[in-house]
């Protein structure tokens, strides 16, 4: 199941929404702030929260 999150690009310090698929384990995936600056931003999950990003 996803849901929007709203996370603060790294980057340019705005802030923007991601479809999150909660998913068990633990990792990384990216995601493309845009419309934005357009760099790829991190987010690191454990057990399907996100605990920081970059």
């Amino acid at each position: 199941m996803s849901e929007k999150k709203l996370i603060t690009c790294p980057h340019c310090g705005k802030s923007f929404t991601i479809n999150w698929t909660s998913t068990s384990g633990s990792g990384e995936q990216g995601f493309q702030h845009s419309p934005g600056c357009m760099k790829t931003v991190w987010v690191k999950y454990t057990n399907g929260q996100i605990v920081q990003v970059r």
